[in-house]
């Protein structure tokens, strides 16, 4: 006969109370939630190709803990214009989503303008960095994001800026359950086909 196993009262009440503990924190921590101003018209726009891209302009963000200030270029880069740059003797690309976009900084701030400082001291002639990440982007968008751009910058080296935020999940196609971000915004996207070959397709507001 099998034995039955019981679960000690302590362990229930515990796990009770900490899920309880936890939603109150959830709940006290999205009241005390810094109210996020923005000012501006820096959104985004639609792209028939990668889903979205950065709208040209400036922005400022403005919190209780921070004021931050983005500027989009011409390319839909929250960078500085390109122009002075193309006699750069290293050109690097960097793809991502909004935590390479700026997240809290501005757009001086970012990790690849801290890059660009500490590789070539601010000296343009030596080398530039450029930032071409879009919020909410994932792998196959950053794919795109290098056919949309390489021609103009001709980045020696590209470098991608990895999040688990969007990364992996949307890998997922469409047919197998649609994107995370931004699920109603068609796209170009990769996907495997019958004989396990990668293609590349369209899909328009959510569906095949």
């Amino acid at each position: 006969m099998k034995k039955k196993y019981i679960v000690p009262k302590a362990i229930v009440i515990y796990i009770i109370t900490l899920v309880i503990f936890l939603l109150v924190a959830e709940g006290i921590a999205r009241m005390a939630e810094s109210k996020i101003q923005i000012l501006g018209a820096c959104t985004w726009r639609d792209n028939p190709i990668l889903g979205w891209d950065n709208q040209p302009g400036s922005t400022v963000v403005k919190t209780k803990e921070f004021k931050c200030y983005l500027h989009v270029n011409s390319y839909g880069m929250n960078d500085r214009d390109i122009y002075g740059t193309e006699k750069a003797k290293i050109k690097i690309m960097v793809v991502g989503d909004s935590h390479t976009f700026a997240s809290g900084v501005s757009w001086n701030e970012t990790w690849p303008k801290i890059l660009e400082q500490k590789l070539f001291k601010n000296n343009l002639e030596d080398g530039v960095v450029y930032n071409c990440a879009v919020a909410g982007y994932s792998l196959g968008q950053y794919l795109l994001r290098i056919r949309q751009l390489g021609d103009t910058l001709k980045p020696d080296i590209i470098i991608v800026g990895f999040s688990m935020a969007t990364d992996l999940y949307d890998l997922v196609p469409p047919r197998m359950g649609g994107f995370v971000c931004r699920s109603n915004v068609g796209r170009v996207y990769f996907d495997l086909d019958a004989g396990g070959n990668l293609v590349e397709k369209k899909d328009l507001m959510g569906t095949d």
